[in-house]
């Protein structure tokens, strides 16, 4: 199965509706994904109804008999892309393992990823037409960044491949400062893949593999000016070892007091 997603067509839009009006039941042959913008919905799904307010990003899979109930005191808005595709990408979970709903947070990458697809090619006259390439790459990115775990299913545990990779990482700056380090041998150290070890990285860590290369050596740099102020007989690499715990403690996403890369 190849790592990219590869949609055989794309189409939606953005729509309102009147308070107290319905949608469905229907069942869908499709995916889709539904973004509430304003107003309170109810969602069925197989008879049950769950509440989506404003913020919630509903992930809607081939088969779901499901149904809308828009707000009954105002009017909602909200927006949608109907999708099929011939492949997903081989590091991510089966659809069945997709979750349902996913609730928006200050500063995600969703919304803006989200209204990239809507204006690039969501405008309501294409439907089921193959999107570009380009725009197959921005829908990935859109539902890489729905499958990520929330940060109450992570807890403050590190994934043992991050912890892996850190780990080599580390050892590789201490040995070879200069040493060009690529995506492809960090991946390879932690046993995954690149793909995946970018999402690791930037959900456990806020940045990315290569910007997390950049700050150790930046902190290796430091602590080797600051040697002279040493205690007698402390190495630069104890000094390096200790850095990282204070880097990437416990939770994992704690970094050392420097300027903002």
């Amino acid at each position: 199965m190849p790592e990219t997603l590869v949609l055989t067509y794309l189409w939606g839009d953005t729509a309102e509706y009147r308070p107290g009006a319905t949608l469905g039941p229907r069942t869908l042959d499709d995916y889709e994904l539904v973004w509430i913008v304003s107003g309170r919905v109810t969602y069925t799904l197989d008879g049950q109804d769950f509440d989506a307010p404003p913020g919630t990003i509903i992930v809607a899979r081939p088969g779901f008999r499901d149904g809308f109930r828009w707000d009954s005191e105002r009017s909602t808005r909200h927006t949608f892309m109907h999708f099929a595709a011939a492949s997903l990408p081989d590091d991510w979970p089966t659809p069945d393992r997709w979750p349902v709903f996913r609730t928006l947070t200050q500063g995600d990458t969703v919304r803006p990823l989200f209204r990239r697809v809507l204006d690039d090619w969501c405008d309501g006259s294409r439907r089921r037409q193959v999107p570009t390439r380009r725009v197959c790459r921005i829908v990935e990115a859109l539902i890489d960044s729905l499958l990520l775990p929330t940060p109450a299913e992570v807890g403050t545990a590190m994934p043992v491949a991050l912890e892996r990779a850190l780990d080599w990482l580390a050892r590789a700056v201490d040995d070879e400062p200069a040493r060009r380090i690529s995506l492809t041998e960090l991946a390879a150290a932690a046993s995954v893949t690149p793909k995946h070890l970018c999402r690791l990285f930037a959900h456990s860590l806020g940045r990315s593999p290569m910007e997390t290369v950049r700050l150790m050596r930046l902190e290796r740099s430091l602590l080797l000016l600051a040697r002279s102020n040493s205690p007698c007989g402390r190495s630069p690499t104890s000094q390096a070892s200790s850095a990282r715990t204070t880097s990437h403690g416990a939770s994992g996403r704690r970094t050392v007091a420097l300027p903002p890369l």
